[in-house]
């Protein structure tokens, strides 16, 4: 199997069983099975080119090294020896194409037509040359078992056999019990390293792909983890530019408290950026989170009911929750005109539900399953078994669903990267604090705090 083929495996890995893939991405060895010691070779930086071709060529090199040396120490005239160089480069020259083609076919015409060149210049020569180049029978049965062609062992058998029969009478008997074992050891260490050379060829395409599936993966989960972060701050940020320029005019106060907390949310959405260019999250609390979306709700005019209980929720189904309520929350102020919102969260011994359904629905949110939030929203509980549903009803309320199992499948290591939480140390220095000219207070300081919290 060449490297189209370590492809399609890992391809058809990652369609499968995409948790084995991850795995083995993280493993970071060669080949998909983590413990291949093939790939260790590739760690201490020997190109894989180079590699294999010493893989390929030294021995070989060797072995046609040790016929042509047999048959130049019997002969005395030039033109013989000259004859014999030119055969030596062309046997040389067919088994090393036998093993490059093979690389690219793995039966075509042209591989058997070199593998019948080899097979002349095999034979042939032994007319010229004698017993001495029987040994180049080795490389000829090597070639046989690499092209991979029907009872190739049987045609193996077959070269030996013929080996021992151009020495038989021409030698004694253990010479040429000799040369039938000098055939099979030929045979086999040529086939043996040209195989491991195949194989090294393989790791590094696997490597390779594995590589691509990690980045493909890290880049869904910064993009989500990105959406999940600055969606709402951004929406909030709007809601609150909305409301500010609407009570200009009816009250400069109450437009000074919007703007301030319009600037706090934005300060906030920066510090979250940083945090995910740093590679952390803050995590995320459904009970906060609660809070959060009550207060923004309520800010723009939208009442709020809430029916939860989540006091014995898995941390993890707890965060996740957490980003689908956030991203319940977007999607009113983005997609509708609400003045109501009825939020539930039921657990049960099956499943954990969330129901978040309101009213003042616009005609362009009947497309509204076809964004990117809710899309990420399948992605994440698909991660923990569960679904999302979200559609109008027919008394033309919007509801969104979001059921998960009230355990996460895979653990606890499974769980935070599907949500993209992960436990920080408390920040210290200048980047601890907001980016904000006022003073750090416990609130507008605080790693915990939800992205919506600043200004009411």
């Amino acid at each position: 199997m060449g490297a189209r083929g370590s492809g399609r495996r890992v391809n058809a890995l990652r369609r499968t069983s995409p948790g084995a893939l991850e795995e083995r991405c993280r493993d970071g060895l060669g080949g998909l099975d983590g413990r291949d010691r093939l790939g260790r070779l590739l760690d201490h930086g020997i190109p894989t080119y180079w590699l294999t071709r010493i893989l390929t060529v030294v021995p070989l090199a060797l072995i046609v090294s040790q016929c042509v040396l047999g048959a130049l120490a019997r002969q005395t005239r030039p033109a013989p020896v000259i004859g014999l160089l030119v055969v030596f480069a062309l046997a040389f020259a067919t088994q090393l194409a036998v093993v490059r083609v093979r690389a690219r076919f793995r039966t075509s015409g042209r591989l058997l037509a070199i593998l019948c060149a080899q097979a002349v210049l095999t034979y042939l020569p032994v007319l010229c040359y004698g017993t001495s180049w029987v040994r180049m029978t080795g490389p000829l049965a090597a070639s046989v078992l690499l092209v991979g062609l029907p009872g190739a062992w049987l045609v193996c058998s077959l070269i030996v056999a013929s080996a021992l029969g151009i020495v038989w009478g021409q030698e004694s008997f253990l010479t040429a019990v000799s040369y039938a074992v000098d055939t099979v050891l030929a045979g086999w260490m040529i086939w043996g390293f040209s195989r491991i050379a195949g194989r090294l060829v393989e790791v590094h395409a696997e490597r390779g792909e594995l590589a691509r599936a990690a980045v493909a993966r890290e880049r869904l989960r910064f993009s989500r983890d990105l959406h999940d972060l600055l969606g709402g701050s951004l929406s909030a940020v709007i809601l609150k530019g909305e409301l500010a320029h609407r009570l200009v005019p009816a009250g400069e106060s109450r437009a000074r408290q919007e703007i301030a907390a319009m600037l706090e949310i934005s300060r906030q959405a920066l510090t979250d950026l940083r945090a995910v260019a740093k590679g952390y999250r803050y995590p995320m609390s459904l009970a906060a989170e609660q809070d959060a979306v009550r207060s923004v709700l309520t800010t723009a005019g939208v009442g709020v009911t809430m029916m939860t209980d989540h006091d014995r929720l898995d941390p993890a189904l707890d965060a996740v929750l957490a980003i689908v309520l956030r991203e319940g929350t977007t999607n009113i102020l983005k997609h509708s005109r609400a003045r109501h919102c009825h939020v539930t969260l039921t657990v049960a011994a099956g499943a954990v539900r969330l129901v978040m359904v309101n009213d003042g629905v616009v005609p362009s949110a009947a497309g509204l399953a076809d964004g990117h939030g809710l899309a990420n929203l399948d992605a994440r509980l698909a991660e923990f078994g569960g679904r999302t549903e979200a559609g109008v009803l027919d008394d033309g309320r919007f509801r969104l669903v979001a059921e998960v199992p009230p355990r996460p499948p895979n653990g606890p290591a499974a769980a935070a990267e599907a949500t993209g939480v992960r436990e920080i140390a408390p920040a210290r220095g200048r980047n601890a604090r907001n980016e904000s000219k006022g003073p750090c207070t416990p609130e507008s300081c605080s790693p915990r705090m939800s992205i919506w919290s600043a200004g009411h």
